[in-house]
């Protein structure tokens, strides 16, 4: 009986841990701050990061933190608001990797999101973020593309 009641905590607390990572990141683009980003390809795989250069490495790994295990975890997943028959707006929220870019022993969350309009044009959103410990990040690096443009840097 505790092997089940232990499985159930663990998935309660990595769904929690995802769908605060989801919001955390969805909300974070609400806001077009114009920042640095390393392209996607339409959600199916990842670009060379490798181009890069200007990775901030840490001085240090951080094994002591526990979060940084279980963000590894985490599943893809996608999300739609709205039917997709609608004249709404739908959007699938899918973090694309999870791994360690700089080097400091925290998952970091590599993201990408495309929001589909049925005026015929789709806005997409890439981002980096950079695990600082206790379930924080940092945004690193984005890039948005809608019908008027460019929003960050996308080079790729």
């Amino acid at each position: 009986m505790t092997k089940i009641t232990f499985y159930k905590l663990t998935t309660y607390t990595l769904m929690l841990a995802f769908l605060a990572t989801a919001l955390y990141t969805s909300k974070m683009f609400i806001f077009k701050q114009k920042s640095v980003f390393s392209a996607s390809d339409f959600g199916d795989s990842i670009d060379i990061f490798s181009n890069y250069t200007s990775w901030q490495k840490s001085p240090s790994k951080k094994t002591g933190d526990t979060t940084s295990q279980t963000l590894y975890l985490l599943a893809r997943s996608v999300v739609y608001k709205q039917n997709f028959d609608s004249e709404q707006t739908y959007q699938s929220v899918t973090p694309q990797s999870i791994i360690d870019i700089n080097g400091d022993g925290l998952a970091d969350i590599v993201y990408h999101s495309r929001e589909f309009k049925n005026g015929g044009y789709d806005i997409l959103y890439s981002a980096i973020l950079l695990n600082k410990g206790s379930m924080t990040y940092e945004l690193s690096y984005k890039c948005v593309h809608d019908a008027t443009g460019w929003y960050g840097d996308c080079a790729g």
